[in-house]
């Protein structure tokens, strides 16, 4: 696209930056997002180049945010001004006025969510001098430039190449092709001479200024006053005289206040600045009627000045000798600490350098806790780094534990850890501060993946809080059995629990129904019995409403909360409808508070539930959702990949299922579960290809599992696949020892009212033994009996399988009549789930038995599952595309389901299934 650039917008020589913002904002005025940053060197005419955006924004909210050289340490500064200039309530926006944020990723996940639900026209915003922008509003505004492509929103930028931060965050964005990226250069000799002879309206006389300005506009201006300069004058004094003689013809109390206010960089507080320089009342309103007259600086609202141009400010702070600018960077300190400032006034001390001083260790370990309650966490380690180096060696335990927090949340985990370790091994602290580094050491073994769980070291912490508070003492239990489940399994993390439940006897209820919720867990997956009533008391506060206590966003964002125990326990004895609303209802907390990690994890849960549940559809949607916060949220994103895998397997899409696997190994070498979990899906794959090669993977997951304990059947439901796999290699020792596992791990009376699925992947698998002896009565009667035990299960993929393989085994024998209705109702269920492999199969067999699905008489009228998933989301507003990507489908696929909808309820468009009631399957 070309766009004239009108004379009254030309800047010498960036003709090429002003077109590229004019296709920045045209673009995002028809709804494709985009950025454009320009970097270069002070003076260079950044500045200038977002006006001219400004102005070609007509009909734009425009947010406008500076970095400030001296607010390095507010939590969000930049972020701030942005959205308090586009009239929005920044601190409602971030989650900081909810009493702060459970996790860093709130703040993102709140402002994404408010930019595409609250935005009703294009939007730009623009920022200047990013190169001083605080750590976590950089962070933020690379995230939200990622995610730009489909909305009215534009960012356009500047900065200098150094400090380097910004400058590398947008170089990953160019390179990702998220950003546009214009390099500002000084202009040539030709532009710099025609521009002086404008400004001057005569040629220079002296080549000395040219080279002292060195294509720098700014400094081209500014020589208008120096003329032809001095004989023998080095372009580099000319050049601080050319920035310097702008201040010319001030009385010194000015250039003292000026001075001043240089150390709060380029914008300061006129309070502070005039104090500061210890400025009588009485020559107040003169000294700052000077300073804007002369054109140095100008108003920023809210009792705020700033220099006119940055390289004034950096001239006057240059000018003044190291020694003084400490005094005056101490001083400022103090006036900054006394109004409660306390994140500006960090910055002075760190300027003054006040190593050994209480006051600014305590001000700065203030200004970290606020920066850690706002989600700020890259300005809250920098605080609390500060606070630790003005405590010297008197840093205490509480401002150690706060800094290894802020080191966690910022995923320096190495140092983070260091820091727990030695406050746990080293003697003069209280229990309570051992205590608490053992349990904040816990989420970071979890978070770091480390397999030394520093087992000493938190066996004498446990004991030594049992002796002074159980309660303490239970929880730390409870904290550090997430990390054991997760890198040591159920075997390791039992111990741990039962400690915990013993210890938690005579606690309050709640806690003693945590530390019963999590022993139910392991008893379950230990084969131990009791496991599902020891959870059941947490299950009936959250289905009953009272969740006190259990629903905290600050607990659910780790896998290891009691409310999941208590889902898992469900799940496993096919409770899923308990289950499936225990996990609703905790996604339902996270998604109040915005918590992008504690929404993964649960996702992944309820998305692995639907998939057992043969709603792939479903699961892939809710797998999705979760996906565009994968850079916040690393740590869930394998298991929900793995769930990924799994669903895309069952829905026949073997090489993306096998891509999800290879990205998780990509990561590193994983944990028993990712591996295990990846061998039950590779052996699944290879075994419904026909590979003999499938009986290596099971024999991996077995091994896997048994490592850790790990016997509960519905955790991983591999078994059955597993002896087939075995059989079809010749390997009926292997299966017969699975199915003997199988068999023990079914709890006594399931199959007549227990978990139905192991019981009837039992069945199926001794009719194969049964069928390869060639005793097919026997066999006949477990494939039967298979069939009926998986029937009232809701659990369709596995009640297809039992009915294929029934219906097989009589076609097979010559009994076609007999095997065409478990045939034909197995391919219903594959093809209602989506199972593509699974339906392929069952239709194959049920050609060669000699007959084709047909619907009963009974059924023509009512809507079948898939059908109601379609209406569902017709009735919703979706559109057949957007249907035909959340369910997987063709858009013709999805037209022919509405045409049978309409017809069956008896409408003729999607406006009228909104006054229908589509609950269904």
């Amino acid at each position: 696209m070309e766009r004239r650039i009108e004379e009254g917008y030309r800047l010498w020589e960036r003709e090429d930056a002003l077109v590229s913002i004019a296709e920045t904002v045209d673009a995002a005025r028809e709804g494709a997002g985009g950025s454009l940053f320009a970097v270069g060197e002070a003076g260079l005419g950044k500045t200038a180049l977002l006006e001219r955006a400004r102005d070609l924004a007509d009909g734009f909210a425009v947010g406008f945010g500076r970095g400030e050289e001296m607010e390095q340490t507010v939590p969000f500064g930049l972020l701030f001004q942005v959205l308090d200039s586009l009239g929005v309530d920044a601190a409602d926006v971030l989650g900081v006025s909810d009493g702060g944020a459970v996790e860093p990723s709130v703040p993102y996940v709140r402002v994404l969510r408010w930019v595409r639900n609250r935005i009703a026209g294009p939007v730009l915003i623009v920022v200047d001098d990013l190169h001083w922008a605080d750590s976590d509003s950089l962070g933020l505004l690379a995230f939200l430039v990622r995610r730009l492509k489909d909305l009215p929103l534009a960012v356009i930028g500047t900065m200098r190449p150094w400090p380097v931060a910004a400058r590398e965050v947008v170089r990953s964005l160019n390179a990702d092709g998220l950003a546009a990226v214009e390099e500002i250069h000084p202009l040539s000799a030709d532009a710099a001479r025609a521009m002086l002879a404008e400004r001057t309206g005569a040629e220079p006389r002296s080549a000395t200024v040219l080279e002292a300005c060195g294509g720098n506009p700014l400094l081209i201006e500014q020589a208008r006053s120096i003329g032809a300069g001095e004989p023998g004058l080095s372009a580099e004094l000319l050049r601080d005289r050319i920035l310097l003689g702008r201040f010319a013809g001030l009385d010194e109390a000015s250039m003292h206040c000026a001075r001043c206010a240089a150390l709060a960089g380029i914008s300061f507080r006129i309070e502070v600045a005039v104090e500061l320089a210890a400025l009588p009342v009485n020559e107040v309103d003169d000294v700052l009627d000077a300073l804007t007259l002369s054109g140095l600086m100008v108003e920023a609202g809210e009792g705020r000045m700033r220099f006119a141009h940055p390289l004034f400010a950096q001239a006057l702070y240059e000018e003044l000798a190291p020694a003084r600018r400490r005094r005056l960077h101490h001083r400022a300190f103090e006036l900054l600490a006394d109004r409660g400032l306390h994140d500006e006034a960090t910055e002075h001390a760190v300027r003054a350098g006040l190593v050994g001083d209480d006051r600014a260790s305590q001000v700065a370990t203030l200004a970290g806790d606020a920066a850690l309650a706002a989600g700020a966490v890259e300005t809250a380690v920098v605080d609390y780094e500060a606070a630790t180096r003005f405590a010297g060696t008197e840093a205490g335990a509480d401002l150690i534990l706060k800094l290894a927090t802020s080191l966690m949340a910022a995923a320096r985990l190495d140092e983070a850890g260091e820091a727990c370790e030695r406050l746990i091994a080293t003697g003069g602290h209280g229990w309570e501060v051992r205590v608490e580094a053992l349990g904040l050491l816990g989420r970071i073994r979890y978070l770091s993946g480390a397999a030394d769980l520093g087992e000493p070291q938190v066996a004498a912490a446990v004991e030594l809080a049992a002796e002074n508070s159980p309660e303490r003492a239970v929880k730390a239990l409870l904290d550090q059995s997430v990390s054991a489940w997760l890198h040591a399994g159920p075997v390791e993390t039992l111990p741990l629990a039962v400690r915990a439940r013993e210890l938690a006897l005579d606690l309050p209820e709640l806690r003693r129904q945590q530390a019963e919720a999590l022993w139910g867990q392991l008893a379950l997956e230990l084969g131990l019995p009791g496991g599902y009533e020891a959870a059941k008391p947490i299950g009936d506060c959250l289905l009953r409403g009272d969740r006190a206590g259990l629903l905290q966003p600050a607990d659910l964002i780790w896998p290891g909360a009691p409310a999941y125990w208590f889902a898992h326990c469900a799940h496993y004895t096919e409770r899923f409808d308990e289950s499936l609303e225990a996990m609703t209802i905790a996604r339902d907390v996270l998604e109040a508070a915005g918590s992008a990690n504690g929404i993964a994890i649960v996702t992944g849960f309820i998305a692995s539930h639907l998939v057992r549940r043969g709603r792939l559809g479903e699961a892939l949607k809710e797998v999705g959702s979760v996906e565009e916060f994968a850079d916040l949220t690393p740590l869930p994103m394998p298991f929900v990949r793995m769930v990924r895998a799994e669903a895309l397997l069952w829905s026949g899409r073997v090489e993306e299922s096998e891509a999800e696997c290879r990205s998780v190994e990509a990561l590193g070498p994983g944990t028993w579960l990712s591996r295990s979990w990846i061998d039950y899906l590779r052996g699944t794959a290879l075994l419904w290809q026909g590979d003999t090669g499938a009986s290596d993977h099971f024999l991996g997951v077995e091994e896997i599992l048994n490592a850790v304990g790990m016997v509960e059947p519905g955790f991983m439901p591999w078994a059955g696949h597993a002896i087939e796999a075995h059989l079809e290699a010749g390997r009926r020792t292997d299966a017969e020892r699975v199915l003997a596992a199988l068999d023990v791990a079914i709890t006594p009376g399931a199959r007549e009212s227990g978990p139905r699925w192991p019981a009837s992947a039992a069945e199926l698998a001794h009719g194969r033994i049964h069928e390869a002896d060639g005793d097919t009565e026997r066999a006949e009667a477990a494939y039967r009996c298979s069939a009926e035990l998986i029937a009232p299960a809701g659990l369709p993929l596995r009640q297809a399988e039992s009915l294929l393989v029934l219906g097989g085994f009589l076609r097979r024998h010559g009994r076609l009549v007999d095997a065409r209705g478990p045939l034909a109702e197995a391919t219903r269920l594959a093809d209602e789930a989506g199972a593509g492999r699974l339906g392929a199969v069952a239709r194959a067999e049920l050609r060669l038995a000699g007959g084709r699905r047909r619907k009963a008489p009974e059924d023509r009228d009512r809507l079948t599952a898939a059908e109601f998933r379609v209406a569902r989301l017709a009735a919703a507003g979706n559109t057949n595309p957007e249907i035909a990507r959340l369910l997987h489908l063709s858009p013709h696929t999805v037209q022919s389901h509405l045409k049978r909808v309409y017809a069956k309820l008896g409408i003729d468009s999607r406006r009228k299934l909104a006054g229908i009631d589509l609950t269904g399957p």
